[in-house]
């Protein structure tokens, strides 16, 4: 009977907590880093920490449960990515990294996003304009223009990685299911 139980336990831990889902975060964000710091490099960028920590941050965000959600997930990305780049290239190429320049990239970014009803994307747009705000803030003499190019491009990176690596891992996500689906259907009795 106890063994009966820790096969259940297990079953259920691995129905419950994906370990396929687990490794392919573990590859995606790997790849992100070492993509992210590539791409810094070749690209002379000043701040490769920024750019892998970027493409981390997408391939997370992007990482969901199903290919479903990871796909539409990844196509808010690049929304929130594309306003979240594109208002502050704008406001801070025109008025600097001021704290009215932030509040109005926040407030053009809510309005856009509520106009073309985007609101699943706001988040991602305000994150990405934060982050090329606090980075042109605190670093002197950086490109405004490609600070915000260079976001953008991180995130389709990341959104990328996530992608292919979701796709290569389709079969091996169906055959879990399918394994677990059998033994939890035939081997788990119910009360």
């Amino acid at each position: 009977m106890a063994k009966l139980k820790a096969y259940t336990l297990v079953f259920k831990l691995i129905k419950n907590c994906s370990f396929v889902l687990a490794l392919e975060m573990s590859i995606a964000c790997i790849l992100a880093v070492k993509l992210g710091v590539q791409l810094a490099e070749i690209s002379n960028l000043k701040s490769p920490v920024v750019s892998a920590l970027w493409c981390t941050i997408s391939t997370i965000i992007v990482m969901q449960a199903t290919w479903q959600k990871s796909l539409e997930a990844g196509i808010n990305r690049i929304i929130g990515s594309g306003f979240g780049s594109a208002i502050p290239a704008i406001f801070l190429s025109y008025f600097g990294t001021g704290t009215t320049t932030f509040v109005a990239c926040i407030v053009t970014l809510v309005v856009l996003c509520s106009i073309l009803n985007k609101i699943d994307s706001l988040r991602l747009a305000l994150l990405t304009m934060a982050v090329i705000y606090i980075v042109c803030k605190l670093s002197n003499g950086l490109n405004i223009l490609d600070t915000c190019f260079s976001r953008f491009i991180e995130s389709l990176l990341g959104i990328a990685i996530t992608m292919v690596v979701r796709s290569i891992s389709i079969p091996l996500h169906t055959y879990v299911d399918r394994v677990i689906k059998t033994n939890l259907d035939y081997n788990i009795p119910t009360k």
